[in-house]
């Protein structure tokens, strides 16, 4: 197939999310996971990311939202942490990072004297 991309001059009010290449050429993620990621970039910062949002907002069920999830932090773009509340209830706290989260993060090493 031979073509072109088109793209439209962006503004202030840009409609458009901006995502980098890294993340659609990555080859190690499913297409199923690029267009998840992509759609999870699309969004907000101060956006909630709910299982069943997903869920409600594609194709897939359950069971392949949870593949894709699985998947894309296994490669490090999705990071889960369980916390617990105040009232000793668990729940998971999630977060979307545009590349692999561990080579965002500082290494937490301490060094001796």
């Amino acid at each position: 197939m031979t073509g072109h991309v088109l793209r439209k001059r962006k503004g202030k009010d840009d409609p458009y999310a901006r995502i980098a290449k890294t993340v659609v050429n990555n080859g190690k993620l499913s297409w199923e996971a690029r267009g998840m990621l992509a759609y999870l970039l699309g969004k907000p910062d101060d956006w909630t990311i709910s299982f069943w949002d997903l869920v409600n907002h594609s194709p897939s069920g359950t069971h392949k939202t949870r593949r894709i999830l699985k998947e894309l932090e296994l490669e490090g773009y999705v990071k889960r942490d369980r916390k617990q509340d105040r009232h000793g209830v668990y729940y998971w706290e999630s977060g979307i990072y545009e590349d692999p989260y561990w080579f965002m993060e500082p290494l937490d090493l301490e060094l001796e004297n």
